[in-house]
């Protein structure tokens, strides 16, 4: 599980939930508790020293990568103030009509778009397995009601219904506070794990009917031929690692062969192509250049962080992130950004920019910039030397000329 949660966070979090429940499911069936499955234990630790001290040392070593792995996001967690309140978390609950909604399916797509139109962030609740699969299920629950059928219908069941939504109303949300857990929005992506109960129950549906032979081999291999050909009929959005590696060469060749390893690089975003596509092109291009970058994709935003406009100049998006973040390190961590990290920097077709890109002030900026006379003094010449403070609160940079 450990190494899961280093894959993926997501993946990790929801298969603990699985487990939770897989416990709880075999519990039920086996009529017991988990405390018995522990009663001799004590007896093989006295019994199989050398054995349980490589247990509990693998044990240790578990929690620790787990630590190591968390404390990044913990700390970052706190730093930008990433944490997601209820209406977030409840907006990507599954609802029950969730689990009939696949929109990229060429076979379903018509049904789909009936179902759930008002449904907040639609796009996450994509959640159908198709008609082949849940068939295939109803197979095994006629055919075989061996124990593990039985575990993973009710393990299925369980965090159906732990995850569920009804009318804002949610088991899950009564956890949705703790720490750890409210760092986690996207709850309708426990679909994918899921799948693991559900192709528990289509294999043992199938292997069923393999044993009872005629008409229901006939009948699973047709479910499995449905199946197969839902599956191919899917049309969903991939971003492929040799495409986004064959971008980041093209815009490597943009950039001087030789730049300083502290260079800071920024890719803007333009309208011809989505924004996360030109982020990750940006991230790509740093990591296999060694560079920092201001480009960066995520789910959360620090506040005040500058999400460019792509009809906006290249130089505006480049100086509105370094304003986002010499606000955020003002505001939010009491102190002061050092500028001098941006002493070499390089933002990509600024030849797109001419000399009124980088001054051009909206009125309704204007008022965000203050102005404050810290001290006087008069020259012996009898002209005055007026020392002032200007803080520019704006999104838009203010040339200094020294």
């Amino acid at each position: 599980m450990a190494l899961q949660f280093y894959v993926s966070i997501y993946l990790g979090y929801f298969l603990s939930l699985l487990l939770l429940a897989w416990i709880a499911a075999q519990c039920w069936i086996e009529r017991t508790s988990p405390l018995t499955w522990f009663s001799g234990f004590g007896v093989w630790v006295n019994s199989n020293r050398r054995d349980a001290l490589f247990l509990f040392l693998l044990l240790g070593l578990v929690v620790a990568s787990l630590l190591v792995l968390m404390y990044p996001y913990v700390l970052y967690s706190k730093l930008y103030g990433f944490s997601r309140d209820s209406h977030d978390i409840s907006s990507m609950l599954p609802r029950i009509r969730s689990y009939f909604i696949s929109d990229i399916s060429t076979i379903w797509h018509t049904f789909s778009d009936r179902v759930g139109k008002d449904l907040p962030m639609r796009h996450e609740h994509q959640m159908f397995v198709g008609l082949g699969a849940l068939l295939l299920v109803v197979l095994a629950l006629t055919l075989n009601r061996s124990p593990i059928v039985n575990v993973s219908i009710i393990s299925l069941a369980l965090l159906m219904l732990f995850t569920l939504n009804i009318k804002d109303q949610s088991f899950y949300l009564l956890f949705a506070d703790f720490p750890g857990v409210n760092s986690i929005r996207a709850v309708s992506r426990i679909i994918l794990i899921l799948m693991i109960p559900l192709a528990i129950l289509i294999a043992s549906g199938i292997d069923a009917a393999r044993l009872k032979s005629g008409r229901w081999i006939i009948l699973a291999a047709s479910l499995c031929v449905a199946l197969m050909i839902e599956t191919i009929l899917m049309k969903g959005q991939f971003y492929d690692i040799a495409e986004a590696k064959m971008r980041a060469a093209t815009l490597d060749q943009k950039l001087p062969a030789h730049l300083n390893a502290s260079t800071v690089i920024f890719v803007p975003v333009n309208t011809s192509e989505p924004s996360f596509m030109t982020e990750l092109d940006g991230m790509l291009l740093a990591q296999e250049r060694g560079l920092k970058t201001l480009n960066g994709y995520s789910g959360n935003f620090p506040n005040g962080y500058s999400t460019n406009d792509p009809t906006q100049p290249v130089c505006l998006q480049a100086v509105s992130r370094m304003e986002s973040a010499r606000r955020f390190y003002a505001e939010h961590l009491g102190r002061n950004l050092d500028m001098g990290i941006f002493k070499y920097f390089v933002a990509l077709d600024t030849l797109n920019c001419s000399e009124g890109d980088w001054r051009e002030i909206p009125n309704e900026q204007i008022k965000h910039i203050k102005l404050g006379i810290i001290n006087v003094k008069k020259l012996c010449d009898g002209r005055y030397e007026v020392k002032v403070k200007v803080d520019n609160q704006s999104e838009y940079p203010l040339l200094a000329i020294a």
